[in-house]
């Protein structure tokens, strides 16, 4: 399927019933004792049995579905299992809960247990992760290294609980006349059993199958709101275009979020839109 957002974004914004999303709603109290506060949190991620909390420059923090915080990982530094700040976008939890992952802003990959047992970390390499997921029983981390003078682009790699790499799925370099100015992230989500990527140069989303063979499974068109080079400047980019900042996925939704001009252009004035596309009747909607 085709998503062409100039045929939806004149017509009147959409409301999109909760129950249309999500099935039910958990409220967890955390803990409150001084160790399990959260300071300034940059990121949550859910296993079917615990909750990982990153926040800025302190320990990322592991707490059970009850709130009881079971650990802190690791520690702030540059010793042996000691990170800085995380990278944005990587921290990610696999889904029996037994095992965490994230980079730092060194692209250094850095694997634990949930427990708190640092099992090591590796550096792939990369000048740009712009995703990292758990993948049955290995870590698929996908990097990019565009800037190199000579050769680069994007890879998928898998690494197992050792952090040994034992393939890779994807390599392909972009033109690069198209590097310039503005940096747009990829994106890397599972939504159950699926992987899903979008690449910020490529308007094709592509679905990562259980033969781990690389797909296409819809193309999304911004049509006449889309940057038209990445050689323009923020301010351009940001005020007077669409890009894709995140995408998402329900059990009946595709979900893009388009982040840039108002529907009104005004200086200095961004907005975020949605576009909704529904897998099952094809309809397609923004709010």
């Amino acid at each position: 399927p085709v998503i062409n957002v100039d045929d939806i974004y004149d017509h009147p914004i959409s409301k999109i019933p909760l129950s249309e999303i999500i099935d039910s709603v958990r409220y967890i109290p955390l803990e409150s004792s001084i160790d399990a506060i959260i300071e300034n949190p940059q990121a949550v991620m859910v296993s079917d049995k615990y909750l990982a909390i990153e926040s800025y420059s302190k320990p990322v923090k592991v707490f059970d579905l009850d709130g009881k915080l079971i650990t802190e990982i690791g520690r702030i530094g540059k010793g042996p299992g000691e990170y800085a700040f995380l990278s944005q976008g990587t921290l990610t939890l696999s889904q029996d809960g037994e095992y965490l992952a994230f980079a730092d802003q060194s692209n250094k990959v850095y694997l634990y247990r949930t427990t708190g047992q640092f099992i090591g970390t590796v550096d792939v390499e990369s000048r740009i992760i712009n995703g990292m997921e758990f993948w049955e029983d290995q870590l698929l981390v996908f990097q990019k290294n565009i800037y190199l003078p000579e050769e680069g682009g994007y890879q998928l790699r898998l690494f197992d609980m050792e952090l040994n790499c034992v393939d890779s799925l994807m390599f392909h370099t972009p033109v690069k006349s198209e590097l310039g100015k503005i940096m747009m992230k990829d994106q890397l989500i599972r939504y159950k059993e699926k992987l899903v990527l979008k690449e910020e140069f490529n308007d094709t989303v592509y679905e990562i199958n259980s033969k781990r063979q690389i797909e296409p499974s819809l193309v999304f068109n911004i049509g006449k709101n889309h940057i038209p080079s990445y050689k323009i400047t923020w301010d351009q980019a940001n005020y007077e275009y669409f890009h894709c900042r995140g995408i998402a996925m329900t059990k009946t939704y595709f979900i893009a979020k388009l982040s840039g001009r108002t529907r009104n252009p005004r200086p200095g004035t961004m907005a975020d839109e949605f576009v909704w596309y529904n897998r099952v009747t094809a309809e397609t909607k923004m709010s």
